[in-house]
């Protein structure tokens, strides 16, 4: 990857239950950082898929495709 296609990365701190965290710590082949990322950018992409839904006068149809057009992204991302 060339620099300039490189995204600017922040730290951010999360509390975890103390549980949680020792299991993550079984598995230090894990990019938790990684796994976090994306759980992040799903949740986002559901809120906004949700919002979308919630527009006046959106037929059960256009919902239908958005809901299936997302789910399609989805499964090709992760393909």
């Amino acid at each position: 990857m060339l620099a300039e296609e490189r995204k600017k990365m922040v730290h951010f701190n999360i509390t975890l239950p103390e549980e949680l965290l020792i299991e993550m710590r079984k598995h230090p082949e894990v990019n938790w950082s990684r796994v976090a990322t994306k759980a992040f950018e799903k949740h986002l992409q559901a809120e906004k898929l949700l919002r979308e839904l919630e527009e006046p006068g959106i037929t059960d149809e256009e919902a239908a495709r958005r809901v299936i057009e997302t789910r399609r992204r989805l499964l090709a991302a992760n393909g």
